[in-house]
């Protein structure tokens, strides 16, 4: 999660679009880890408030081995080492030099970075053996807004572009859709409609009543069970990907 949208007043765990975008992501996770002997460790890129892999741990517990997050924001403890919150639990500033037998999540991280296929690749390039790579990122520029000026993106997506830039990686793409269809409709008409909304910075996701907030959840869920046939449109890509 943005540590920008935390300084904007959402919380995580109550709001309808980070509780829907865990879902996927969980079952991605489930699929890999049901009947496994020995656990995967979790390297969470770009992890900001490590809300998703901290999902995973709780949902999974003895499943999960070492959970490292890792985001340029961290600050070092005061001997200028990587924080390490728990047994299991690492926050780092950098890469692991050597990534394995892992889930390596980027949830919306490569539109924050200039040379994206460059960062990715190193990524890859520390992975021995087997690793399972779960990436999201924001689609089409056409949805461009202030949002992407308030979070600091460089770009958006399609999911062609998304899974080309996977495989110029190193990274074998094993599914490849978009989510967030359903509500791509009202959000397209509200940011090229709406003035200013292409270049005041500023976040579009609001704190939201109880009762809005549980409809676009159940909007949201309803289309998750088929997310892997949509290969039209949303508002997010995701590629499931291996390295080995």
């Amino acid at each position: 999660m943005d540590l920008r949208e935390i300084s904007s007043g959402i919380d995580p765990e109550q709001h309808w679009y980070y509780r829907t975008k865990k879902r996927p992501l969980i079952d991605f996770a489930d699929e890999i880890l049901r009947g496994r002997a020995e656990p995967l460790n979790i390297v969470d890129i770009g992890a900001g408030s490590g809300f998703f892999s901290e999902s995973l741990s709780s949902r999974f517990g003895r499943k999960v081995g070492d959970v490292i997050r890792v985001d340029a924001a961290y600050e070092r403890d005061s001997a200028g080492e990587d924080r390490r919150i728990s047994g299991r639990s690492l926050w780092r500033t950098t890469p692991p030099d050597r990534i394995e037998d892992s889930i390596v999540i980027l949830m919306d991280v490569l539109e924050h970075v200039e040379r994206d296929e460059e960062f990715l690749r190193s990524i890859v390039t520390r992975c021995a053996g087997r690793n399972h790579f779960f990436i999201t990122a924001p689609a089409f520029q056409g949805l461009w807004s202030g949002h992407d000026v308030f979070l600091k993106h460089y770009r958006r997506y399609t999911l062609g572009r998304l899974e080309r830039l996977a495989l110029g990686a190193g990274l074998a793409p094993t599914a490849a859709y978009y989510l967030y269809g359903a509500i791509l409709p009202p959000v397209w008409v509200v940011r090229k409609l709406a003035p200013g909304r292409q270049s005041a910075a500023g976040s579009d996701l609001k704190r939201t009543g109880v009762l809005s907030n549980k409809i676009l959840e159940w909007i949201c869920l309803a289309e998750f069970p088929f997310r892997r046939w949509n290969k039209l449109a949303g508002l997010s890509c995701v590629v499931e990907a291996v390295a080995e």
